[in-house]
């Protein structure tokens, strides 16, 4: 906005609707954000619903006790399409999940503890995690869950977090068609109603369409789903990690003196024979 010592204050008008735009690809663009909730059986925009997100803690993964709940925890496998990696999940149950530091009120105070149902999955990996944790071979990550674990057992609700992607080309053509992506009006309540009128319309629109063409009356019966059980980890993963600590301040080098071949490796916290096996430790 043009600034000089004979020119009024500038008085932005889009201040209660958006922003000023950041330093990059939009630069000086004034941005706006909206959240649209869809129904993924209908395509129908909907006021409200339960949450299925990722939860990115990366100090869960270091909590003894969400440790013991993985290692003690029985695994399912998730359905999928195959197209991606075979994951199990598994439920957490309620965990006390404490914000970050960083993150502040307006006013600078912190926020309060959320207690959330967790859930986590898994499934082999080599080399770093693209998300969550590698956690001794297995890729590791945790959600937080407004569901019922009667009405959405675990593997459901990891199957629906990564089913999100099938509804992308809905929300694509809700851009493309009904263009709420632009300021209709600078008074945040107007830019609000604009939406509510579009979404409105799309909503008419499908139930308009049911009425022109209803399924079939006789409907396919569905079959139940029986959940399978993934037992490919070891019964003691994860491992320890006060354990693995204090294995790794013994004297290995001296303790193993007479046993050529053999080696403690300290980054996994294994011991090794001469053929390369992993020994596991059964008594402590």
């Amino acid at each position: 906005m043009p600034a000089a010592d004979d020119l009024p204050e500038p008085l932005r008008t889009s201040v209660d609707t958006a922003a000023p735009g950041h330093a990059g690809r939009k630069r000086g663009d004034v941005q706006f954000r909206r959240m649209s909730v869809r129904h993924a059986g209908s395509s129908a925009w909907v006021h409200d619903l339960p949450f299925v997100t990722r939860l990115n803690r990366p100090k869960l993964f270091e909590d003894v006790e969400v440790l013991d709940r993985l290692r003690k925890a029985t695994w399912s496998f998730v359905p999928d399409s195959p197209s991606g990696p075979k994951r199990s999940a598994t439920d957490l149950g309620v965990l006390t999940v404490r914000p970050d530091r960083k993150t502040k009120h307006l006013d600078g105070t912190a926020y309060e503890p959320v207690t959330v149902r967790v859930v986590a999955s898994r499934y082999p990996r080599t080399g770093a995690a693209n998300r969550g944790r590698v956690i001794h071979g297995w890729q590791v990550e945790v959600f937080a869950v407004d569901l019922a674990a009667e009405a959405w057992p675990a593997p459901d609700v990891v199957a629906q977090f990564f089913g999100r992607a099938t509804q992308e080309n809905r929300f694509a053509q809700e851009d493309r068609e009904l263009g709420l992506d632009r300021i209709v009006s600078y008074h945040l309540p107007g830019q609000e109603l604009a939406t509510l009128v579009g979404l409105s319309l799309w909503n008419l629109r499908l139930a308009r369409g049911f009425e022109l063409e209803p399924p079939p009356e006789v409907h396919p019966v569905q079959q139940l789903r029986r959940q399978v059980r993934d037992d490919r980890a070891p019964a003691s993963w994860p491992r320890d990690p006060v354990l693995g600590t204090l294995l790794a301040e013994l004297d290995w080098p001296g303790m193993l003196a007479k046993r050529p071949g053999w080696a403690f490796d300290a980054e996994t916290r294994e011991l090794r024979c001469e053929e390369g096996r992993v020994l596991t430790l059964t008594t402590v």
